[in-house]
C-alpha cells in the first residue's frame, strides 16, 4: 500500500478538486443565467424596434443591455478561470494516483518472495502507472564528462572560460525474472518500446534519477536461470526543454523593406586602453581579429605607440 504522506496528498489533492469542481459549476450556473438575462433583453429590445417605440428600445440598449453585455464579460471570465483551476486540480490528483501505484507495485515487488528486485524504471510522465522492475546482479554506475572550451595561445598554454555537462551515463546491470519466461519477454518488449521510442524515463534504485533515455539495451540467457534473463541497460541523462510557440499570427509578406534604428551589425567604436589586445577584444565583442585588422590596420599601428590614446577602435 502507499505511504501515509503519498495518501493524505492524494487525499489533499482530491478534496482540493471536488471544492474546484464544485465552484466551477457554480461560475459556469451564474454565467448561464446572464446569458439568458441578456437574450431575454435582445429580445425586448427588438420588439420595441418592431414596434417603433424608438425611444424606449433607446433606453433599453444604453442602459439595460450595456449592463448585460458587462455582466456576460465577467462572468465568462470567472467561469473560464474556475474551469481552469478545476482541470489543474483533477491532473494533480491524476498524477497521485499513478505515483500511488508505482509506489505499491515497487512495494510488493520489495516483499515478493522470491527476490523480484529493487531497480524500478517507469516513464516520468506516465499516466497508467506502467513500470518495470528488475533484480541487481551487478555493478550500478554513473559516468560524468565535461566539454571544456578552450583558446590556444602562441608561446603559453591554452586558456579556457566555459564548461558545460557532455553526457551523464548511467549503466545498469541486472535480470527480469518472472514466474513464466514468456512474461519476462513481454516485460523486455516493454523495455525495448522505450528504447526504440525514446521515452523519457525515470530510474529508481541505490539512487533516483529523472530525465533518462535508454540508449542501449542488451540481453543474454544461461541455464540456471529457467524463467528469465540477464540484462544490461544503459541510459543518458538528457532534459527536454518545453516549447511554448504561443498563437499563430497571419503576416503579409510586402518585399524586403529596410529596417530603421539601431542593429546588431551598425557600427561600433569603442575606447581602448593600454593592455587591450586584438584577440581579447575579438573574444569579448564576438568577432575575430581579421576583421579587427581589416576596420582598423595592423595591430602595430593601432594598438602601440600613442595612436590609441587619440582614436578609438572600431570593433564593428
Amino acid at each position: 500500500m502507499a505511504t501515509a504522506k503519498a495518501k493524505k496528498s492524494l487525499n489533499t489533492a482530491k478534496k482540493r478538486y471536488a471544492q474546484d469542481f464544485t465552484n466551477w459549476h457554480f461560475a459556469y450556473m451564474k454565467y448561464d443565467r446572464a446569458l439568458a438575462k441578456r437574450r431575454e433583453l435582445n429580445d425586448k429590445y427588438r420588439g420595441y424596434l418592431k414596434k417603433g417605440e424608438t425611444a424606449k428600445a433607446t433606453k433599453l440598449k444604453n442602459h439595460g443591455l450595456k449592463s448585460a453585455n458587462t455582466q456576460v464579460s465577467n462572468t465568462s471570465k470567472k467561469e473560464k478561470a474556475a474551469k481552469k483551476k478545476a482541470k489543474t486540480a483533477k491532473k494533480k490528483v491524476t498524477a497521485l494516483k499513478v505515483a500511488s501505484k508505482i509506489a505499491d507495485k515497487i512495494a510488493a515487488a520489495k516483499r515478493a518472495k522470491p527476490y523480484r528486485g529493487r531497480t524500478a524504471i517507469y516513464p516520468t510522465k506516465s499516466k497508467t502507472g506502467n513500470i518495470v522492475i528488475i533484480a541487481n546482479t551487478g555493478s550500478e554506475g554513473e559516468d560524468n564528462t565535461n566539454n571544456i572550451t578552450s583558446y590556444a595561445i602562441d608561446h603559453a598554454e591554452p586558456t579556457n572560460d566555459y564548461s558545460h555537462r557532455e553526457t551523464k551515463q548511467i549503466t545498469v546491470e541486472g535480470m527480469i525474472v518472472k514466474g513464466k519466461m514468456a512474461d519476462a519477454r513481454r516485460v523486455y518488449n516493454q523495455l525495448d518500446k522505450w528504447n526504440y521510442r525514446g521515452t523519457e524515463l525515470t530510474l529508481r534504485s541505490h539512487i533516483t534519477y529523472y530525465h533518462l533515455i535508454l540508449v542501449s539495451l542488451n540481453r543474454n540467457y544461461t541455464a540456471d536461470l529457467e524463467h528469465g534473463m540477464n540484462v544490461t541497460l544503459t541510459f543518458q541523462f538528457a532534459y527536454r526543454g518545453q516549447l511554448n510557440p504561443g498563437k499563430k499570427t497571419a503576416t503579409t509578406n510586402k518585399g524586403t523593406k529596410q529596417s530603421k534604428g539601431n542593429h546588431s551589425t551598425a557600427k561600433k567604436s569603442i575606447k581602448i586602453h593600454a593592455g587591450d589586445t586584438y584577440w581579447g577584444l575579438a573574444q569579448k565583442y564576438k568577432t575575430t581579429v581579421a576583421k579587427l585588422t581589416k576596420l582598423n590596420g595592423p595591430a602595430s599601428k593601432t594598438m602601440y605607440g600613442t595612436w590609441w590614446k587619440t582614436h578609438k577602435l572600431r570593433v564593428r
